[in-house]
């Protein structure tokens, strides 16, 4: 068992911290139900009512996920949705557009759903079946006869035997062939097609130690990847390889927010960290101890941060000072996405909808 466990234990992913108080659990390590991934989801005039867990827009489209393989469509920006079927049951746990007819979505057992309409349809490329086939196989190839290769073949056995019980936590496409995605126990895979083709990264990110990877965000030299007890990697290339960026401090960093070339970083019970240019260190910026889960940058450059207690904070100047903004109501964040009204919309326990600050909906 990893020395990391106990500590995994009480630092869940953003998600599960979010659900949390509803009293569903998300979680990892289980029985994988493969049946999951080859049932498509259940049309249900009842799906507002399940968690959702991240919205995205897709042109003037905003398109929402969820437990149970739920995904949304608004086309009045989060005023009323419909339900679209998916090809597969489990919990999906993030999605994301590079433009507005094509996008990803991923979620629990390893898989990744692609459109290339906008989210009327999607298709399955990947799951965790694939996923741990994948690293073996690149585990295999890589073998050399050292210690630390004999030790990925065996860890690549294990995600074999143990089944897709692992969902992947956070994507990053720098266009429509190139992107990356990671999550639990250190998964990760990229491609340079479109998802036609999927390949390991779990050799190169080696620094990560298996630890749970929440975050990813393409910064000017490669790609940033964060997530528990303040682990950072990063690239200096999109092909790798990866080194470790000194964090402070230990805490678990669920997202990644850029501005220009300010990089805040930001997670559990209030943790937050600014970076400018690629060389420069972390200052952290003080927060109420209230895990922040999700954060955009809006049209007008406002970042906004949002917490598991349903409040937003928003900065002006690249992140060097937050305030607090009155919300009529707070709901936990899981998702923010500024709709093309210029409305916050954002996703939680009570599904999507539309942040009223003080005594009018935002606009910008």
């Amino acid at each position: 068992m990893s020395k990391y466990m106990p500590s995994r234990r009480q630092c869940l992913s953003a998600l599960a911290c979010i659900v949390a108080s509803s009293g569903i659990t998300l979680s990892w390590g289980a029985t994988p139900n493969i049946e999951l991934l080859e049932q498509a989801s259940v049309i249900s005039p009842k799906w507002r009512s399940l968690v959702q867990l991240d919205v995205a827009r897709a042109g003037t489209r905003l398109v929402s996920v969820g437990e149970r393989g739920v995904l949304g469509i608004s086309e009045d920006n989060a005023k009323s949705w419909r339900q679209v079927k998916v090809p597969v049951s489990c919990t999906l746990t993030r999605v994301h557009f590079v433009d507005e007819r094509v996008g990803w979505v991923i979620g629990h057992s390893g898989v990744i759903l692609k459109t290339i309409d906008a989210g009327d349809t999607w298709i399955k490329q990947f799951d965790g079946v694939a996923a741990a086939q994948v690293e073996l196989a690149a585990a295999k190839s890589a073998q050399d006869g050292a210690e630390e290769s004999q030790r990925r073949i065996e860890d690549a056995q294990r995600l074999v035997s143990e089944g897709p019980d692992k969902p992947f936590l956070a994507m990053q496409f720098s266009d429509s062939q190139r992107g990356a995605v990671v999550g639990a126990y250190g998964l990760a895979f990229r491609t340079i097609d479109g998802g036609s083709t999927w390949r390991s990264m779990m050799g190169e990110l080696e620094p990560a130690n298996q630890r749970h990877l929440y975050a990813a965000l393409q910064a000017d030299s490669g790609l940033l990847i964060a997530g528990e007890q303040g682990v950072m990697v990063s690239s200096l290339g999109n092909e790798g390889p990866y080194s470790v960026i000194p964090l402070q401090a230990k805490s678990t960093i669920f997202g990644l927010l850029k501005s220009g070339s300010t990089v805040i970083a930001f997670g559990l019970k209030g943790a937050a960290f600014r970076r400018v240019g690629e060389g420069g260190s972390w200052t952290r910026i003080d927060f109420p101890p209230l895990s922040i889960t999700a954060g955009i940058r809006m049209t007008n450059g406002t970042l906004i941060l949002g917490n598991e207690a349903g409040q937003l904070f928003s900065s002006e100047d690249d992140g060097m000072t937050f305030r607090s903004l009155p919300i009529r109501n707070p709901e936990p964040i899981s998702g923010l996405v500024e709709a093309a009204d210029g409305t916050i919309v954002r996703a939680g326990v009570r599904g999507v909808n539309r942040i009223v600050l003080g005594a009018q909906e935002v606009r910008q």
